[in-house]
């Protein structure tokens, strides 16, 4: 899926004619539903073995809302259906939880509304449901469509793993029967519980909690923009930079991304090739699963050598609990998963650009690490 998104993520910054364009379209369509239920899969997987874990960061609720939102204007519209929102005055502006896992709950339960959904609205609603004298706060969110309903006797299977309400809905709807389950072990890791309320032709009302406290506000809100490459990037952030990555699909991807940014990486096959390649690399961007040596191993072997370090970021598919902070321990500077994304890798290039400025002993200048 790394090669598939990727490489039609670059070739559609290319010169294409309309037809070419559309093709194009489709298979990054298909790759982003596909990379979906592999998604829907691995957080089942991660949740049934209890390595989820549920951050607790200060987010902006109203924004976490409004990205939600945004994913389904469009599609809302073109279905003729009314989106809309409201949060009670009392709800805290900043919380802290976990944004992700929050939005994707939401993001869940509103896409099944608008798939279920021919006419009338979508509403999505928050308010406090009670507040302790602790400062801990359950938060009470609601989704209510106006669409086909669920019969009585279905709603029991409405939870459970790969199930539907019948046969003809995976046919006619699509899906896993994996979501539903998804929201419901989410909602429970972040203190809350989910139910559901429907009448056959009337629609149907999703009511879940959560479990937070009230967060720092910050008013500023930076938005971000969609990055597009340039060959000037590297000018502006120079890296002389080595890619270990054992998956010639992988390599060749992450290749044209640094080239079009305009860098000229080196490329090796697996750890052992990185601990021996020769020449000072100021990054590294590193494997973890490879032949012969992997990427943790590699990192601890050039960790222990003596005077100029690169920075070693972690190139991974793995999302289990503990893998991050796997990389961590060996010796890496940060991690970055696949699908690479364009947006995440400039970002942290920028970001280790903009320290490595700022702390020029740290970064190339003679840190070492035990």
């Amino acid at each position: 899926m790394n090669g598939v998104i990727g490489m039609s993520s670059l070739l559609e910054k290319t010169d294409l004619t309309q037809q070419q364009r559309e093709y194009n379209a489709t298979i990054l369509s298909c790759g982003e539903s596909l990379l979906s239920v592999l998604n829907d899969i691995l957080d089942y997987s991660k949740i049934d073995s209890g390595k989820m874990e549920i951050e607790q960061e200060d987010f902006d609720l109203r924004e976490c809302l409004s990205g939600v939102l945004d994913l389904f204007y469009e599609k809302a519209a073109q279905s003729g259906l009314r989106l809309l929102c409201w949060i009670e005055t009392d709800v805290p502006p900043q919380i802290v939880g976990d944004a992700l896992r929050l939005r994707q709950v939401l993001i869940n339960l509103v896409s099944n509304a608008i798939k279920f959904t021919h006419e009338g609205e979508i509403f999505v609603g928050v308010s406090v449901l009670k507040k302790d004298a602790g400062g801990a706060i359950d938060l009470a969110f609601e989704v209510r469509d106006t669409g086909i309903g669920i019969a009585a006797e279905k709603i029991s299977v409405l939870f459970k793993s790969f199930s539907q309400v019948d046969s003809s809905t995976t046919r006619k709807y699509g899906g896993t029967g994996l979501g539903l389950a998804i929201s419901e072990k989410l909602v429970s890791l972040m203190g809350g519980k989910i139910s559901v309320q429907s009448r056959v032709g009337e629609g149907t009302l999703f009511t879940f909690t959560i479990r937070t406290k009230v967060g720092e506000y910050n008013p500023a809100v930076v938005k971000k923009e969609q990055r597009v490459m340039d060959k000037g990037f590297a000018s502006d952030f120079p890296f002389r930079i080595m890619v270990a990555e054992d998956n010639q699909i992988n390599q060749q991807l992450i290749l044209h991304i640094l080239g079009n940014l305009g860098y000229g990486p080196d490329c090796v096959d697996n750890g052992e090739q990185a601990v021996a390649a020769p020449g000072e690399y100021d990054l590294i961007l590193m494997d973890i699963q490879m032949p012969e040596m992997d990427g943790l191993e590699a990192t601890r072997l050039i960790r222990r050598r003596p005077g100029r370090q690169p920075i070693i970021i972690a190139l991974t598919a793995n999302a289990m609990r503990g893998d991050k902070e796997d990389c961590l321990e060996a010796g890496m500077d940060d991690y970055i998963s696949k699908p690479v994304r364009l947006d995440e890798l400039m970002e942290l290039l920028e970001k280790w650009s903009v320290r490595r400025s700022a702390a020029p002993t740290l970064f190339g200048g003679g840190r070492t690490r035990g």
